[in-house]
């Protein structure tokens, strides 16, 4: 996976209250995501 698109999908993903938004942010449905298995196959 190219890394700039992983970054672009990631930042448009919504920030969450308490936690670093550089490791942890909620998609679209509202599920939590973490930066390190984000995109994983």
């Amino acid at each position: 996976m190219d890394e700039d698109i992983k970054l672009l999908v990631w930042k448009k993903a919504r920030s969450v209250d308490g936690l670093d938004d550089s490791m942890f942010r909620k998609d679209a449905c509202g599920a939590l995501i973490m930066w390190d298995k984000f995109w994983e196959k």
